[in-house]
């Protein structure tokens, strides 16, 4: 699970309901057949440099969940050498 990076998303928890002041803009899928990824959003909104902002902003935290899974599938330091 990703860590907050801002103090409001701290409560933001999934199926459940939203601030007001927060809008879905994306939706993250995995096709459990294939195991491939993707990312759906609304192309126009936010625009300009809010979009790049924002966008910035989830792809910090997509990078720290890739991140996270990547360190997670590694062997512990030590795990699995002989000797």
């Amino acid at each position: 699970m990703n860590k907050p990076s801002y103090e409001w998303e701290k409560g933001l928890k999934l199926g459940a309901d939203f601030p007001d002041d927060v809008k879905v803009i994306g939706l993250a899928v995995m096709n459990v057949e294939t195991g491939e990824g993707a990312i759906v959003c609304n192309e126009s909104d936010p625009n300009g440099v809010l979009r790049a902002d924002v966008w910035g902003d989830i792809q910090a935290d997509v990078s720290y969940v890739y991140g996270d899974a990547v360190s997670n599938m590694l062997p512990e330091e030590g795990e699995g050498s002989e000797g």
